[in-house]
């Protein structure tokens, strides 16, 4: 019984070991592709969304754009509870830019530390007028679901 133990161990962590092997394939793969696209001129959004293939949606991901509009800090939010900067806990700051044909395009404009709690965030007000915004495109999150929802960081109760 002991043999059949130490046997099924042995299948176990050759099998983990391979999936370790294949995980570390694919992220080599992700790290190139960023790495590429990354080194690409930024590129106007409008035409990046032209080029971009619906039936491919990470053909925007990590893609340079340069996006013209009004921000609309009205609409902003407080964003990944935990995060820090030196040592201090805090929030990224996603404000709303209203593109010239009226689609907004969520930025994230910076991180603030816990002690501003409420939008819109006087003490980092955006410019008001329009502006060019460069940055990097990522894909949108989708929630956990299932048995990893019930893992998933929720917001404390109160303001």
């Amino acid at each position: 019984l002991l043999h059949l133990v130490v046997l099924a161990v042995v299948v176990v962590c050759t099998a983990l070991g391979f999936w370790q092997l294949r995980r570390l394939e694919v992220r080599q793969d992700r790290n190139a592709l960023v790495a590429a696209r990354l080194a690409e001129e930024p590129q106007p959004l409008a035409t990046l969304l032209e080029r971009a293939s619906p039936a491919d949606p990470d053909a925007l991901a990590e893609r340079r754009a340069l996006a013209v509009g009004r921000w609309d800090a009205a609409h902003e939010v407080l964003w990944q509870r935990g995060t820090t900067y030196g040592g201090e806990p805090g929030f990224a700051l996603l404000t709303p830019l209203v593109l010239e044909d009226g689609r907004a395009l969520l930025v994230e404009r910076g991180w603030l530390p816990f002690r501003y709690r409420t939008t819109p965030v006087a003490e980092a007000e955006p410019p008001a007028g329009q502006v060019l915004a460069s940055g990097t495109l990522h894909p949108g999150r989708q929630p956990p679901t299932g048995f990893w929802a019930a893992l998933a960081p929720r917001n404390p109760p109160g303001p």
